[in-house]
């Protein structure tokens, strides 16, 4: 059988016949949009909306009233906006107790810490969190003794440690102590990794078990004296990382373009002067021994061989603060010396001539305080 042909004329006018003569599936649109806004139909819709909307807004402000009304009613001591939360995570930290826990974020750069997520808390939430080398960790001091049921029974005036002449008080906002009306505190760590629902972090000054509220990257903007357009310190490129969609343009181009490294690498950790430091031999015998016997686990694991060191390096650190009370520092500590926790090693250091020397490290070893607080196991009377 025979094909036949259509020529191109031709097809191209049975294509337009076809479409003039072809039925509409719906109705056609009116002929403006000022009929279709005029309509009664539309403007019964229109008014319909906005009566719902103003209907869910005012329920919202009625709900959130009613809330606060009754958690004025059932605490009448607390305003009707303060505010309840529930961690998020609880960190894992060398420091036990506070005795020997640093007094800022950055001063014992060796110090590792391990932010574990709650249950209730989706690990989603840290989805490019690794993208940032340092992040802001808002937490509680539940470690404080002065504990009270309000935000009204608080000290305003306090005198720090350091502050000249001694004993001259000062506003407790105008200080990082502990002790403010909220026991809020703000930590700025370096992020080493993130691997499922934790974080692993270096430069920490929180107790153990300590619970955390909120983490949030810290980003240029957090750097005073930033100035989007150009005005940052090439040096802060090498230690400071973010994604790239987070830079201003020009910080972006220096980064893209420069050959320096993006951030300080997490193994090459700022090293520590032990000019004023020294252990006995000993003593790093003991550390030996408890990092294989797994006393620094699971911040230091047994296995790694830089475990060891890293121990040392932060404990070396925390002693380069002098962890005592200030009314002992520069003092001597006699023979007996003074013992700080370390995970779950005591240290035992002596203070002499202004050098501090470690004498001893052994597994720590409790018991319960009469204020119920954990204290260190009396030595047995010979």
């Amino acid at each position: 059988m025979s094909q036949a042909f259509l020529s191109p004329s031709l097809f191209l006018a049975l294509i337009v016949v076809s479409a003039a003569t072809r039925k509409p599936v719906h109705s056609s649109p009116p002929s403006s949009t000022d009929d279709v806004t005029s309509s009664p139909e539309y403007q019964a819709l229109l008014k319909r909306a906005a009566s719902e909307r103003k209907g869910r807004i005012n329920t919202e402000v009625k709900f959130r009233k009613y809330i606060k009304d009754q958690a004025s009613a059932t605490s009448p001591s607390s305003s009707p906006d303060s505010l309840l939360m529930n961690p998020i995570a609880y960190i894992r930290t060398p420091f036990i107790k506070k005795t020997g826990c640093p007094r800022q974020p950055q001063t014992c750069p060796s110090s590792l810490g391990q932010i574990v997520l709650t249950k209730e808390t989706s690990r989603e939430c840290l989805t490019q969190l690794s993208s940032y080398s340092h992040i802001w960790v808002i937490f509680t001091f539940d470690n404080n003794t002065d504990v009270r049921t309000s935000a009204v029974n608080y000290k305003a005036k306090i005198t720090p440690p350091r502050i000249k002449p001694p004993g001259t008080k000062v506003g407790c906002l105008s200080t990082r102590t502990p002790h403010r009306p909220n026991n809020v505190g703000l930590s700025l760590l370096k992020l080493h990794k993130v691997e499922g629902s934790t974080i692993t972090v270096t430069g920490v000054d929180l107790c153990d078990k300590t619970p955390i509220y909120d983490i949030k990257p810290f980003v240029p903007w957090d750097v005073p004296g930033y100035v989007s357009g150009g005005n940052w310190g090439g040096e802060m490129l090498d230690v400071l990382r973010c994604p790239e969609w987070v830079w201003d343009p020009c910080a972006a181009s220096e980064l893209s373009s420069s050959s320096r490294p993006k951030h300080t690498p997490p193994s090459a950790l700022p090293s520590t002067s032990a000019s004023t430091v020294k252990w006995t031999e000993s003593a790093e015998e003991d550390l030996a021994f408890l990092v294989s016997r797994g006393v620094f686990a699971p911040l230091y694991p047994k296995k790694s061989p830089t475990s060891a060191p890293l121990v040392k390096s932060a404990v070396t650190e925390i002693l380069l603060q002098d962890p005592r009370h200030n009314r002992q520092k520069g003092t001597s500590t006699g023979s007996e010396g003074y013992r700080i926790v370390f995970c779950e090693a005591a240290v035992t250091f002596r203070v002499e001539g202004g050098v501090t020397r470690v004498v001893e490290i052994k597994k720590a070893e409790w018991e319960d305080g009469d204020d119920g607080r954990m204290r260190f196991m009396k030595k047995p009377e010979s």
